[in-house]
């Protein structure tokens, strides 16, 4: 089969270690108790989740094929030891349980998709570890609807800090990684439907959820969690790689012969288009190996008159990025996009209120160059902003703001 390169139109925030509370779900607290559920197949998923520590990388990953396959996400993964490319596997036995130390086998990189950050670790041994418990993606078939209820299984880690008798000043940071679960809903989210491949949920989740699996009510496997996001109402929401994206994987890897096709295969892994971001179905998808974020800058610089055309392409491009790149000649690069937003756009942000959309375009702006900011660097690009908010005691917001911005380039 034979793939061309897509990516996710998606700022998030990646939820590997880190430390924070387990997850729980959004809104109002007795509401959520109310509704409250448990995959129909909970034993089989519990059995089928293991804690993911690749070194630096800790997340969740899902058990996917009896062969002791594990579905997770490249950035769980990407810096995992590179002469070994091995992380190590650990399950529990029950939700609130922590990963048992002494229940732990080794797992090895397949391969890894960095385009919607996915990966393959192949465990070790696995039908000797753990009974051959897998979940089994030809059983996804329901068609989805906004509204419909789901759970999210996965370790975020909860964190706590000590005082050992010996020294009262100096607490001590202990880090446990918790089996939970979060119920949310399928959200319609304006922004996020623009995103092939993508699915919004309303759950909470925290760190070290990476990679969990997301299900329905009936147990099937929905897609792989892989990133949060504040909305502009302030609510949580979670961005889930969808399972059509998962299955062309899946396909892919088992026709390269890096996955074994006892259980996967064009007949039985069905692709369900009536799916909300089902778009991505129509394009192809190619598997590659991690590399480092690489800001994009490769376009010839123009005249000055280009500035009001400039400005108002880089407006639009909160709500529209496609047209955007289109307009700078570049692909979509998520993994750039979520580097840039952790390192530049938020800090740069702060406290000042700006909208969503208008915050997603002073990321593209720094992520993308613009036919007027080709020589620049991406910090450069960060620090014109950096320049303008010092002068302006705010951001850019409209096309008359963006004018004013690249004028002020030397």
């Amino acid at each position: 089969m034979n793939f061309k390169k897509v990516s996710l139109v998606v700022i998030v925030t990646l939820l590997f270690f880190s430390s924070a509370n387990v997850g729980v779900a959004v809104g109002d607290e007795e509401a959520l108790k109310k509704i409250e559920t448990s995959a129909s197949n909970e034993e089989l998923i519990i059995k089928s989740t293991v804690f993911l520590n690749c070194g630096l990388g800790k997340g969740t990953g899902v058990i996917i094929d009896p062969a002791g396959y594990v579905l997770t996400n490249a950035h769980v993964v990407a810096i995992a030891p590179k002469d070994t490319q091995e992380c190590y596997v650990q399950y529990s036995a029950r939700v609130g349980s922590t990963a048992y130390p002494a229940n732990i086998s080794m797992g090895r990189v397949v391969a890894s998709l960095d385009t919607h950050d996915l990966a393959i670790i192949k465990i070790n041994e696995y039908e000797l570890k753990n009974n051959a418990s897998y979940i089994d993606l030809t059983k996804s078939v329901s068609s989805l609807q906004f509204g419909i209820n789901a759970i999210f299984y996965g370790y975020p880690v909860r964190t706590t800090y000590v005082y050992p008798a010996s020294n009262n000043h100096m607490p001590q940071r202990e880090d446990a990684y918790i089996l939970s679960k979060a119920n949310g809903a399928l959200i319609d989210d304006p922004v996020f439907r623009q995103a092939p491949g993508v699915l919004t949920f309303n759950f909470r989740s925290d760190h070290g959820a990476s990679g969990s699996g997301v299900y329905a009510n009936d147990g099937q496997y929905l897609g792989t969690l892989f990133g949060a996001l504040k909305s502009e109402d302030e609510s949580n929401h979670t961005v889930v790689v969808s399972r059509d994206v998962t299955k062309k994987f899946v396909l892919d890897l088992v026709n390269q012969g890096k996955m074994p096709g006892s259980v996967y295969n064009t007949s039985n892994l069905l692709i369900d288009t009536t799916m909300p971001s089902a778009q991505q179905t129509s394009e192809d998808i190619s598997v590659k190996t991690a590399e480092e974020p690489l800001l994009i800058g490769q376009t010839a610089p123009v005249k000055v008159d280009k500035v009001p055309e400039v400005a108002q392409q880089i407006y639009l491009s909160g709500k529209d990025l496609n047209g955007y790149l289109k307009y700078c000649g570049h692909k979509k690069s998520v993994k750039d996009q979520v580097y840039a937003m952790n390192k530049y756009t938020n800090p740069l942000v702060g406290k000042l209120k700006l909208t969503k959309l208008e915050k997603y375009a002073i990321n593209n702006f720094i992520v993308y160059a613009n036919p007027l900011t080709a020589t620049m660097k991406a910090v450069d690009r960060f620090n014109l902003l950096k320049q303008y908010k010092q002068q302006n005691q705010t951001l850019p917001k409209t096309a008359s703001d963006w004018e004013i911005l690249l004028k002020m380039i030397k």
